[in-house]
């Protein structure tokens, strides 16, 4: 067995299949990617390719059967100051939302690469809904808001054409002064670039604005909803759940979306 996960962990992360996993997910339908990545080995147990840690036996659910709402490519590993598996629901804004959500997120993507996944990623599943939570990883490391919406420009279109609604989540702040100590300081015009896309974003047809009760009076992500500066801990994670979900519920009666 030793021998067998040291020869799995040397295998490179496989991100284009996503696995539906059992042990405390929020609502049956939602999928889950641990940090790591999933290695699949027939209907064996599957083992995290970096901690070697084993992952809970998947449902028997159709993965690529069509939903009702997908997000992309919101972080689905929790708190970011810990490495959370999938069972560890408490970090995972979806528990808080009354509508079931595929998570077709992945850790450390771009607007780009949300972009360069959306035919692979998003068309198998033909959501009716695809919530778009992106930019934070761009404007942290310097990129503009131009540039950012330029990409998730081209998602709307993509969703226009495939008959799929996009709902666009504001991007949530950082915390600088944490990043420093735990990430990397966050480039200086980090700010600006975040307010100018966000601003876009509430211009947008469909929008839900999460970051009001994220954010300090420094325009800062609050240091008491997060540990690393970047990502929201379990308090910011369940104000993003609830935001959308009654975004969701009370802007689309009409698709009688499904409730958990």
């Amino acid at each position: 067995l030793h021998h067998h996960l040291q020869r799995r962990q040397r295998r490179r992360p496989h991100h284009g299949h996503i696995e539906p996993l059992v042990g405390g997910v929020a609502a049956p339908g939602v999928l889950r990617l641990h940090p790591h990545g999933i290695s699949r080995v027939g209907g064996r147990q599957k083992f995290c390719q970096r901690c070697s840690h084993a992952l809970p036996r998947h449902t028997g659910l159709d993965p690529l059967r069509a939903v009702d709402v997908g997000v992309i490519p919101h972080r689905p590993h929790g708190g970011g100051a810990v490495c959370t598996p999938p069972s560890m629901t408490l970090y995972n804004w979806e528990t808080y939302c009354d509508v079931p959500v595929k998570n077709l997120g992945r850790s450390g993507d771009t607007v780009q690469t949300m972009l360069d996944r959306f035919n692979t990623d998003v068309l198998s599943f033909e959501p009716k809904i695809l919530v778009v939570m992106g930019g934070v990883n761009n404007f942290r490391e310097g990129d503009t808001a131009w540039n950012i919406e330029v990409a998730l420009e081209e998602i709307n279109n993509k969703c226009s054409r495939a008959g799929i609604i996009p709902v666009f989540a504001t991007a949530t702040p950082v915390n600088p002064v944490l990043m420093k100590s735990t990430i990397a300081t966050p480039a200086a015009n980090w700010q600006q670039e975040q307010q100018l896309l966000n601003d876009w974003i509430m211009q947008q047809p469909y929008h839900v604005d999460v970051v009001q009760e994220l954010t300090d009076e420094n325009g800062f992500l609050k240091a008491e909803m997060t540990t690393d500066g970047l990502h929201p801990d379990m308090q910011g994670k369940k104000i993003i759940g609830e935001k959308i979900s009654e975004y969701l519920l009370k802007r689309f009666p009409a698709l009688q979306l499904e409730k958990k």
